[in-house]
């Protein structure tokens, strides 16, 4: 399984999240909740974040799409930090 950061749109706010894909290419899941940038030292930091802005030259996803291609893995409660 591959990732990678994408934009999300979750009710006019944008987030970024990580996006899992399936074998073929498609988005296969995403983090429940948005990302922060973190890094042990400011090197890997700058990386992060390096790899966050490539998902603003991507389409920007809308929730409300990925919430409807897969119903069964919505998260009850915003909070949960989990993958879907």
């Amino acid at each position: 399984m591959s990732w990678n950061y994408r934009v999300v749109d979750h009710n006019g706010c944008f987030e970024i999240r990580e996006a899992y894909y399936d074998m073929d290419g498609n988005v296969d899941g995403w983090s429940a909740l948005p990302i922060a940038a973190a890094g042990s030292d400011l090197e890997e930091l700058k990386k992060d974040l390096e790899h966050m802005m490539r998902a603003l030259t991507k389409p920007v996803l809308l929730l409300t799409d990925l919430e409807e291609a897969f119903p069964d893995d919505q998260a009850e409660d915003d909070q949960e930090a989990e993958v879907h």
